[in-house]
């Protein structure tokens, strides 16, 4: 995990910001840009989406589609929605183009 974050935040590559307010992290928004083996390029995938402050995820949010965009090697990005989440995420995402929903089969171990 040590390695992996390491890697995350050490370039331009992949996409890891924070959002603070007086030195406290209140929002975070971690992915990363890695080749595919399905197609050409690459696909990004979120692998970390947390806020506690109203509208700081969003603003960070909106800037990781401004990234993804600005990148022509990315193919794919990805958010992985958890099946509680708040209506309005969906549509805001779908608003700065994270529109195509797919639908995965999960098994969650202890949840029936």
């Amino acid at each position: 995990m040590a390695e992996t974050a390491t890697e995350a935040i050490s370039g331009n590559r992949h996409f890891v910001w924070v959002s603070e307010i007086d030195g406290e992290v209140v929002a975070a928004v971690g992915a990363m840009a890695e080749r595919s083996f399905w197609y050409e390029r690459q696909q990004c995938s979120v692998m970390l989406y947390y806020t506690r402050v109203p509208g700081e995820g969003v603003k960070l949010l909106r800037q990781f589609g401004k990234w993804v965009k600005s990148r022509p090697v990315i193919k794919v990005a990805v958010i992985e929605l958890e099946p509680e989440s708040d209506p309005r995420l969906l549509k805001f995402l779908s608003r700065i183009g994270f529109s195509r929903i797919s639908m995965n089969c999960t098994y969650v171990r202890g949840q029936t």
